[in-house]
């Protein structure tokens, strides 16, 4: 079994497919739910990066999931050091394999704002994400899970859920 870290202490980052899950009832859309309201309630710190901002921005993204992520939007657009170029190309070229790697652009970039700044769990639903969630915990030490899964980890933390 994985061996997590306390997420009380570590910062959570949460990806824009996570936050609303669809279809509305799902599991995912339930753990979502659960995990915003444990936000609400101060029991965990969810973060999402700056860069989702353009996805929320898009005119088919439900109005309520915008009001929600708002308040959310922790991280600032700031200008890439080398290191976090390279970073960032290898997470790109990891994410791509050999597909295109314009198609997996914005998840390098929410990926990389995680990692930035120090967040130790990523929520995503994302399969692309999750097929590589092994490789970006060994290369760069953040879990990568979904809602459900999250919701797991909290449990066996003994956090009420």
């Amino acid at each position: 079994m994985q061996q997590y870290l306390d997420p009380r202490i570590f910062k959570i980052f949460m990806d824009s497919c996570a936050f609303y899950p669809k279809p509305i009832g799902s599991p995912e859309s339930v753990c979502s739910k659960k995990l915003l309201e444990l936000y609400s309630d101060g029991s965990i710190n969810l973060e999402i990066p700056h860069s989702v901002q353009t996805e929320m921005d898009h005119p088919n993204t439900p109005i309520l999931e915008k009001i929600l992520a708002q308040p959310l939007i922790f991280t600032y657009p700031t200008p890439r050091t080398p290191q976090e170029l390279k970073q960032k190309a290898d997470l790109l070229k990891l994410l791509s394999g050999n597909g295109k790697p314009e198609n997996m652009e914005s998840d390098a970039e929410h990926l990389m704002e995680a990692i930035k700044y120090g967040a130790k769990y990523f929520i995503t639903n994302d399969v692309r994400i999750i097929k590589k969630a092994s490789v970006l915990n060994t290369r760069y030490g953040i879990f990568i899970v979904t809602p459900c899964a999250f919701v797991k980890v909290l449990t066996s933390f003994n956090i009420e859920t």
